[in-house]
């Protein structure tokens, strides 16, 4: 997803740059809006999910190495 948005975000924001010398309505256009507001999602995503992603793997993997399942059965 995130590399989706940064992509979408950037084509958008590049488009309506290049357009926009040509068509000044399109300063006013959605076109810039939405590849802002990709862009700034995309930068939320790499700012607050995905270090939290990376401290929950490290938490997961630290637990996963130091504990032991053991599964005892009744000899019945």
């Amino acid at each position: 997803m995130f590399i989706g948005l940064l992509v979408v975000g950037s084509i958008f924001l590049v488009v309506s740059l290049a357009l926009q010398q040509r068509f000044e309505v399109l300063k006013y256009s959605l076109l810039p809006i939405m590849g802002s507001l990709a862009l700034s999602k995309a930068t939320g995503i790499l700012l607050i999910d995905m270090p939290t992603i990376k401290a929950q793997r490290w938490m997961l993997n630290k637990l996963g190495k130091k504990n032991l399942i053991t599964f005892e059965y009744d000899s019945d």
